[in-house]
């Protein structure tokens, strides 16, 4: 009887080939899926070091694949990806060798080699130096297809191994023609080479000084000032911290003091927030003015004139909304007001009087059918993720953070506002505008392919876009040049930067203000026109 104990593993792989049990039926399957029509991925010869045509690939495909196929990878690993193994190997160079297959002109997909070298062990278990591993990637929108590694835990195309070839390529940038030849190469890390005995400095370790006396310490830290002139003590100082934070979350000094921070939820702004609303400013100016003026055209140009907005009122109306669709001030605040969310609908011309009843809040914010009920739910529970896959994604790498914001107005423009997703701020960047949009109809498609739907054939969203209106909108308000519109979706995030058209935002503000002048203030006077 034949034993498989005294049986290695290429033998074991022959034994069962030969009777047609293929232990690669399994890799074949999810090659043809892959869109592959070959079956050994290695030995097809053609693969090559010049990635001069590799597909756009990002850390969003990469986090996008591994989600999808590790039950480990969650919410928390993905944060904290650059501590984790599969990263550290790439960044310690265990990726010994990258190749690409770009297949037949016409194949909608590329091949990737790639050999990684153990960690805890000089070769692999069936005696390499390196471990084997492959993995297809669609060549427009970069998308990982399929994958697989020859180590034990490879299997599901997941593996450490795989995971670092994909942070390999994703760190491969691509240079001009003029920079010389387009190829990978092994980056060197210094810290990994082996060195000789001769250059290796040896030092034994210096035992710790010895404590010095509790006396002496009292000595030392004995402070000969007056009371007044000594150092405050820390919990004095965060009293006052505290205090300062209360009277204005703003303060400059709080950068430099220890402070929790301040609950904006438990702050009670509800009567300083209805006297900046629209309706209130209205209802002000009707009991003053109105029996004072005879002609009603007059009325409205100077209710118009006098509608305004403080910079220290701009500052409290965001703070006293954050939470937006979760903070009851926020509904308050955007009575009267031309939001972003309806600047489209006034640019298509669409029923004046159905528009008001949304901006006036006569029309009931309740969600007419049960799509739109799931597709309101969806949105708000996955907006905070998709945020955070964006944070991951851009922040660590490029010190970027991301601050949540309220309903912003602008003094300039005091019939208008807006509720950005965040403000994105970067120590090297100019801040730019955050609009994450979750499509429920489309949370069963690929991100990419979602913002291809998105975007016109140069990738940009354009005036026909849906969301055009609303982030031009939201810059011009924010008086900012760049917004990243960002779609979820369950298989992960794609964006698409948005800049600034000065000159659209004009024709629009115009517009929005023509309609405010003719439809808003009139109700809001009680004036026929």
């Amino acid at each position: 009887m034949l034993s498989f104990k005294s049986l290695t593993i290429p033998k074991i792989q022959l034994y069962l080939r030969d009777r047609a049990d293929d232990v690669d039926s399994t890799i074949q399957d999810r090659l043809r899926r892959a869109g592959c029509s070959f079956s050994d991925r290695f030995t097809i010869g053609g693969y090559d070091e010049d990635f001069s045509g590799i597909p756009d690939f990002s850390l969003y495909d990469i986090f996008n694949y591994l989600l999808l196929q590790r039950s480990d990878y969650d919410k928390r690993k993905l944060k904290a990806y650059k501590s984790a193994e599969d990263y550290r190997l790439f960044y310690d160079g265990h990726v010994q060798e990258l190749k690409v297959n770009y297949l037949k002109v016409n194949s909608s997909v590329c091949v990737f080699i790639g050999k990684v070298r153990p960690t805890q062990r000089a070769k692999t278990l069936t005696g390499k130096m390196t471990y084997q591993c492959w993995f297809v990637v669609d060549k427009t929108l970069g998308d990982v297809k399929a994958a697989y590694c020859e180590c034990p835990g490879g299997a599901d195309g997941a593996c450490r191994h795989v995971a670092a070839c994909l942070y390999e390529l994703e760190a491969f940038e691509k240079k001009s023609v003029t920079d010389g030849p387009c190829q990978w190469k092994k980056r060197k890390r210094e810290h990994d080479e082996p060195v000789e005995v001769e250059r290796m400095k040896i030092i034994k370790p210096r035992r710790m000084e010895a404590c010095v006396s509790s006396a002496d310490h009292v000595v030392s830290s004995f402070d000969p000032r007056q009371m007044v002139d000594r150092a405050a003590e820390d919990e004095k100082i965060k009293q006052f911290a505290s205090k300062l934070a209360q009277i204005n979350p703003e303060a400059r000094a709080l950068e430099f003091l220890p402070h929790e921070p301040v609950d904006v939820a438990k702050m009670d702004y509800s009567e300083a927030i209805q006297d900046l609303t629209i309706p209130t400013k209205a209802k002000y100016f009707k009991d003053k003015y109105v029996c004072l003026i005879d002609n009603e055209e007059d009325i409205v140009d100077k209710f118009m004139a006098s509608l305004s907005f403080s910079s220290d009122d701009v500052k409290l109306i965001s703070r006293a909304t954050q939470g937006q669709s979760s903070n009851n001030l926020w509904f308050t605040m955007r009575k009267g007001l031309i939001t972003a969310s309806n600047f489209q609908a006034i640019m298509n011309n669409e029923d004046p009087d159905h528009i008001c009843s949304r901006i006036i809040g006569s029309e009931s914010l309740s969600v007419k059918n049960k799509f739109q009920e799931l597709a309101l739910d969806w949105g708000r529970r996955k907006e905070s993720k998709a945020r955070n896959l964006y944070q991951t994604a851009h922040g660590l790498k490029r010190n970027k953070c991301i601050t949540e914001t309220g309903l912003v107005v602008n003094p300039k423009y005091p019939c208008i506002g807006c509720s950005p997703d965040g403000v994105i701020t970067c120590k090297c960047h100019e801040s730019k505008v955050i609009e994450i949009k979750c499509p429920f109809s489309l949370r069963n498609k690929s991100a990419k392919s979602v913002l291809h739907m998105k975007t016109n054939s140069d990738g940009y969203i354009d005036f026909s876009s849906q969301y055009y209106c609303q982030v031009q909108g939201q810059m011009g308000i924010m008086e900012m040049k760049k917004c990243d519109l960002v779609f979820y979706t369950k298989h992960g995030i794609e964006h698409v930067e948005v800049n600034f058209d000065e000159e659209f935002f004009n024709r629009m503000l115009v517009k929005l203000q023509n309609f405010f002048t003719d439809y808003i203030a009139p109700f809001l006077l009680e004036i026929d026109r």
